[in-house]
């Protein structure tokens, strides 16, 4: 039996549904794990001080590489998401310097099929 989780999408994703509370979708929910992971500060988590990513503190930095960005997100995934060990994670850091800006480029594949983009800048 699968178990159920709590839906929380974003509304602005073009897939979003306003009349779910929950769901069972495997993808889904290591979307979502992966979400949680990338938008939390290590340290902000109560009772788990090693919870987030920090990635702005690693971009902006100027001495990590793409290399140990990619490293510290892997090592999330694989110990915070438990269907990682079943279904193949990619994970892609990448540089690129535009006219006004550095921008660092999180890309996060699920079972081979490109899932999220993360841009911080």
């Amino acid at each position: 039996m699968p178990i159920n989780e709590i839906y929380i999408k974003n509304p602005n994703d073009s897939t979003y549904q306003d009349n779910i509370l929950e769901h069972s979708d495997i993808y889904e929910s290591i979307l979502a794990k992966i979400r949680m992971i990338l938008g939390t500060r290590t340290g902000e988590v109560l009772g788990d001080a090693n919870f987030g990513v920090n990635l702005e503190e690693y971009v902006f930095s100027l001495n990590a590489s793409n290399e140990t960005i990619k490293r510290k997100i892997k090592d999330q995934i694989y110990y915070y998401i438990p269907e990682a060990l079943v279904v193949p994670i990619d994970v892609d850091v990448s540089f690129v310097k535009d006219k006004y800006n550095d921008v660092c480029i999180v890309d996060i594949s699920i079972d081979g099929q490109k899932a999220l983009r993360n841009l911080i800048y």
